[in-house]
């Protein structure tokens, strides 16, 4: 018996009780403010594709061309490949580059190798061409 009247004792306790998460929220009323950006006030930036071809060497396997961002100082991409041309991915205007090609022979041995030299980037210059030697 004394178990039944505890066991209703607690229950009527915790039915009375109103947990802190179950009380309404008195909470200040808020202000949705918005932010218009007109087209002069974003950033644009602007970047090109630059196609390069060279000459084809002879016992040459592979070319390994590099990309590299002398403005950041680092190798924008670099990749092996056995044709003689390639296309770089998003160089940023204004920014300059090199663009180097070394040729190898089947045993991954240097055979030749040239570059473009440094440039800027810019848009109206989409290709190049690198004589390697």
């Amino acid at each position: 018996m004394k178990k039944l009247i505890t066991g209703i004792a607690a229950l009527a306790i915790m039915t009375s009780a109103v947990p802190a998460f179950a009380k309404e929220a008195q909470q200040a009323p808020t202000t949705t403010v918005s932010t218009k950006i007109s087209a002069s006030n974003k950033a644009q930036a602007s970047y090109v594709r630059m196609y390069v071809d060279w000459n084809d060497v002879p016992n040459a396997e592979t070319y390994e061309v590099s990309v590299t961002n002398l403005t950041d100082s680092y190798v924008y991409e670099r990749n092996r490949r056995a044709t003689s041309d390639f296309t770089t991915g998003d160089l940023y205007v204004g920014k300059n580059f090199i663009i180097s090609v070394v040729a190898y022979d089947k045993n991954s041995n240097t055979i030749a190798s040239g570059n473009t030299g440094v440039f800027q980037a810019k848009e109206n210059v989409t290709s190049t061409y690198i004589w390697i030697r």
